[in-house]
Parts: structure tokens; sequence; C-alpha cells
């Protein structure tokens, strides 16, 4: 890459605070046995600047939203979208965003999968591997598949 050529980083994490106090409601308190990282939209712009990155592609950490309560997981997906889609309104030339969505519940994921790119105008999805104990490849997930494919969907994958 010349030194002309912009850079794209396609796998940032956001991890803004809301998320954090919701996922310490289910005693998570960070990303895999690590502790959360100190995060903001300004640290993120900052590191963009230091390393000389004109734009990311952002989505929420891992874990995710699911942990057990499909209510809590709808409404932490939601959450989150409406605050990726907040970040790429105030900085649309340095952001890009992938939604999240409750599965396993594929109907409540179908539905969020339709605001986050059809309302929200975020640029894709971001799936974990798995859900719980069920990979992404297991039949009750068809419909979502099915329902990603209709649209075309950019779908990140990101393994946990």
């Amino acid at each position: 890459m010349s030194p002309s050529t912009p850079r794209i980083d396609t796998h940032q994490h956001h991890i803004p605070e809301f998320y954090k106090n919701a996922l310490a409601s289910v005693g998570v308190h960070g990303s895999g046995e690590n502790p959360w990282a100190k995060w903001s939209v300004e640290l993120a712009l900052d590191v963009l600047d230091r390393k000389g990155i004109a734009a990311t592609v952002s989505s929420i950490s891992s874990p995710g939203v699911y942990f057990g309560d499909v209510a809590f997981a709808t409404k932490l997906s939601r959450d989150c979208n409406d605050f990726s889609a907040r970040m790429v309104a105030d900085h649309g030339s340095r952001f890009g965003a992938l939604g999240v969505v409750p599965l396993p519940d594929t109907a409540a994921a179908c539905r969020e999968v339709e605001y986050a790119l059809d309302t929200l105008k975020l640029d894709g999805i971001s799936l974990l591997t798995h859900v719980g104990n069920a990979y992404l490849g297991q039949p009750v997930y068809d419909e979502f598949f099915a329902e990603l494919n209709r649209r075309k969907a950019v779908v990140f994958l990101h393994p946990v």
C-alpha cells in the first residue's frame, strides 16, 4: 500500500459505557479473559489519527448481547444499534458500523436486521460464531440466514 492510499480498519470494536453497564448487570466485566478496555469515540478517533487510518468499520465488542435472556438481548441490540447509528451520523467520514442482533431469537433478529439496515442504514451485521452453546450452522438459524441472503447483507463473522 502506498503512503497516499487511505487505510481502512475493518475490525474495530466500540465499547460504550451503557454496554459495559448492561453486561455488568449480568456478571460480565470484560471480553474473554480481559477486562474492558477504556473506550470512547474521542479515544477511537485519536487512535485512527495516530495510526494514519482514514476510517474504521466498528461493531460492538464480544461477548455480544445474549446471556440467556432474549428480552435483555433484544433491548441491548437496539440500544447498541442506535448508538452505532449516532456515532456514524456524528463522524460519518471516519466510522462505518455493523449492527448486532438478538440471536438466538431468529424472529427478533430478523426484525433487528430490518431496523439496523433499513432504518438506521448501518453497513452490515456482525455475528459471533456461536450464541450460547449453538453454533451458527444450526438449522434453527436458517430463517435468519435466508433473510440476510435475501437482503444481500454484508456480514462480519467474529470468532468467540
